[in-house]
């Protein structure tokens, strides 16, 4: 089982996770400039309005939003929390400020506290994307399957 603790794609992707097995955990991190699936880049961009929500920005600050990471934390206490990762064009300083949400938990019976069913599906479609990158499907190709004419030319 693998549990995904950061992601963030900001020129390179970095993705940092957990492998557990019966024995042992192992902790892992990708660094790299392969990119990912055009899926991988929309499900990041579907977080704006949530990171609209969360931040109790107005609607009109949409456009200058740019989500580029989400770092998970785990505990027995709170469950699955989430914090997403982004940046805020600013218009008089020319220049990029970086912010992040409120961390909020999956779960939970404080609404304050908790995000919503739809934000969650798009953060669970995002670690599936992750999932994804780690077992080589990325945009150029997938790392660890034979190509289409070799899996031809062995039928």
């Amino acid at each position: 089982m693998r549990e995904i603790k950061k992601v963030r794609f900001d020129g390179k992707l970095l993705i940092q996770y957990t492998e557990f097995t019966t024995d042992h955990d192992d902790r892992y991190t990708i660094e790299c400039t392969d990119k990912p699936r055009p899926e991988f880049r929309e499900a990041l961009a579907a977080l704006v309005d949530d990171v609209v929500e969360l931040c109790e920005f107005s609607e009109n600050e949409k456009k200058s939003l740019i989500v580029y990471g989400v770092t998970w934390t785990y505990s027995d206490k709170k469950g699955e929390q989430a914090v997403i990762l982004a940046k805020k064009k600013l218009l008089n300083s020319m220049t990029l400020m970086r912010l992040t949400t409120p961390k909020k938990a999956y779960d939970g019976e404080n609404m304050f506290d908790t995000l919503k069913k739809e934000t969650v599906e798009k953060l669970d479609n995002l670690k599936e994307e992750c999932m994804r990158y780690i077992d080589g499907d990325r945009a150029q190709m997938n790392l660890f399957e034979p190509a289409v004419e070799d899996k031809q030319e062995g039928a």
